[in-house]
Parts: structure tokens; sequence; C-alpha cells
């Protein structure tokens, strides 16, 4: 039997929710039906090595070379391999993909939604190119309802949607207590709190840091994990040095150890503002920690407010802040929300059930 082949195409192999979704699909699809290679927009990065050992990996290398260069080379490689089906993640990547993909006279292509557009004039921009380009592909696949009504009422077709969310192998984490990173974190006998996200602006990072300058204004004794890198850093850095939070926020950059930082937190505080379906949100999950976040699109299918953690107003800094509070004070409450997102992972976000769910798109696909 013929093998399916598949080209996954994504912006940069760095360590973000939608790499470690498309890494976890590469990895768990069956190879006996299903061959898939990978394309980069950007040049290698943190997960290239994981990529390269499951697959073929091209690179475009937008950024060293030019847009005209990205569009030739992305031709060659679609011409030249004759994929059944093109997958497209990330705004700038699709438009690009769509575009060449419909020049290369690309079979199936399917673009991933993983969250809806923000709002700012850049998402407006590519919006208006998304809706441009959109005869160009067969279906979006979505990791959230939310995005998916977003779309619809800005005037998309509901038909071309598809819905399968995240899920998440319960044994990725290694969740060992390590009392030696405790030491070496300058960690007492303080409430941890632990953001696993990349700092962009969509991660809300910034209100964040204002809700410890409340924390610590209220004599709340606690430490803050940043952990995730971005063009973002220089800048808060910047904000927790004048609202004189040195000896709270911790900057951790990226990390090979979450399991270990996740195990020796006590709350994931997660003040993005807007998500598709947030990977780090499922691994504080298999932590078994309670979850504060803001009630936005994708977060909110899968924090359930008030049994697996706490929802505040969006962008509402004094409520997501009381929120905190809440949990810093009542260990009870933390247990038992912890131990219900645990479960709720378990029920409802596995990783075999999102791997099935692409596979039966991509054969759904194939009968047309």
């Amino acid at each position: 039997m013929k093998k399916i082949k598949i080209l996954q195409f994504l912006s940069m192999p760095e360590i973000g929710g939608t790499e470690r979704m498309v890494l976890s699909l590469v990895k768990g699809m069956n190879k006996d039906i299903f061959e898939n290679d990978v394309c980069f927009l950007y040049p290698k990065g943190a997960l290239s090595d994981a990529f390269e050992k499951e697959c073929r990996v091209y690179y475009l290398d937008y950024g060293k070379v030019s847009l005209f260069g990205v569009i030739s080379r992305l031709y060659k490689i679609l011409k030249s391999n004759n994929y059944d089906i093109v997958h497209i993640y990330g705004l700038k990547a699709n438009i690009i993909g769509r575009l060449v993909g419909f020049l290369a006279r690309c079979k199936r292509i399917v673009s991933g939604l993983r969250g809806k557009y923000p709002g700012d004039k850049e998402s407006k921009l590519y919006l208006f190119l998304d809706k441009l380009t959109l005869p160009f592909i067969r279906l979006y696949v979505s990791n959230s309802k939310s995005a998916v009504d977003f779309l619809v009422k800005n005037g998309y077709p509901k038909e071309i949607f598809r819905v399968v969310y995240n899920g998440i192998d319960e044994n990725a984490l290694l969740l060992l207590k390590d009392s030696s990173l405790k030491e070496s974190l300058n960690i007492k006998d303080e409430s941890i709190l632990v953001c696993v996200s990349n700092l962009k602006s969509m991660k809300g990072h910034d209100m964040l840091i204002k809700s410890a300058k409340i924390l610590k204004d209220k004599g709340i004794s606690f430490k803050l994990l940043l952990v995730g890198d971005g063009p973002l850093k220089e800048k808060l850095i910047h904000m927790v040095t004048n609202l004189s939070l040195g000896a709270r926020v911790i900057f951790l950059g990226q990390r090979n150890d979450i399991g270990n930082l996740l195990s020796l937190s006590h709350i994931f505080v997660f003040p993005s503002k807007w998500e598709g379906m947030p990977v780090s949100v499922m691994e504080a999950y298999l932590a078994k920690l309670p979850v504060v976040a803001f009630d936005t699109s994708g977060v909110c299918e899968i924090v359930l407010d008030g049994e697996t953690g706490l929802l505040a107003e969006p962008f509402n800094v004094e409520e997501f802040t009381s929120s905190i509070e809440i949990l810093i004070k009542d260990s009870e409450k933390r247990k038992r929300m912890g131990e219900a997102g645990y479960r709720r992972i378990k029920e409802r976000f596995s990783l075999t059930a999102m791997i099935e769910g692409v596979e039966e798109i991509y054969l759904e696909l194939m009968k047309e």
C-alpha cells in the first residue's frame, strides 16, 4: 500500500506548544500508513534535533534569505515531493504556504488553527490575508472550539472546520521533587508560582509581574518562576527591576527540567491574552497543580473555574491576583483542584485521541 505523504509546515523549531504537538504527531502517527516530512520557515532552533531524529526536515531560512528565496525553496520542495497533504501552522507560514502551495498545485492544503487572532493591527492584517487565501485550503483543523467560533463570527464557513484537541502523554514529564533545585534557586519556605510560556506580548507577562507587585505589597511570601524565552525578555527584566521585584521573580529561560520545576511549585499561573489549547496548562495538570488564568479563548476549554483552577475576568489584574492569593492561603483547595485537573487531562486530552483525530481527518481528505 502506498503511504500518504504529508508535509508539516511550521514557522520555527522552538520549544512552543504547537511545535511540541506536531513533534508528538510525527512520532505517534501510524508509519505504515503515513509518511511525514517537516518544513520550517525559519532556520534551525531548539527542537531541530528532536525533529531530525523522526523524519526528513527542511529549513527555508527566512531572515537569512530573501522572501523570494524562501518562496523559491518551498516551491521546489513541494514540486519534487508531490505531497498528498500539506498541513500548515502559524500566521506567516499559512500565508506563504497557501500561496506557494497553490502555485505548486498541491492537492490538499490544511491550515492548523491554534487560537483566535488577538485584535492588534498586525493580526487584523493577517486576518484579511487569511480570508483572501482561504479558497486555497480544504480544511481548517483547530485545537479549540472558541477559535472556530471566532472565525465563524468573522464570516468563515462553518463546514471547513474540524476540532481536534491537543493531547499529552501522561508519561511525558519526569516529575521529581529535587531539593537541590530548590536550594539553587534560593527558595525557602514560601509559595512557589510558576509560569511556563514564551516571553511574547500575547502571553501577558506584564500583567503577571504587576500581580506579583500587588502580592509583594500585601506582604505575601512567594517566588515567581518564569520559564521560557522570547523577544520581551529584556523589557520584562527591566520592569521587574523598576518594581523592586528582583528577589521575588526569577527568569529561568528555556529549561529541560520542566517536570522538576512543576513538582517544586504550588500554583501554575497563566496570564495569556489568547490561546488555542495551551500545552503548558496540560503539563501543569499532569503535575497536579491548580491553575490561575484569565477567562480567554482556549483556556476556558481546559480550565474549569472553581474545579481545576480559578479564572479571572480577562485582563483584570486585581481579580487575577486575588485568585492567586486565595490558593496561596488554602492548601486543601490547591490539592483538590490539582487532583481534578489531573483527572481531566487523563480523561479528555490524551495523546492517543489527538493523533487518531488527525489521522482520521487525513484519511477523510484522501477519499475526496
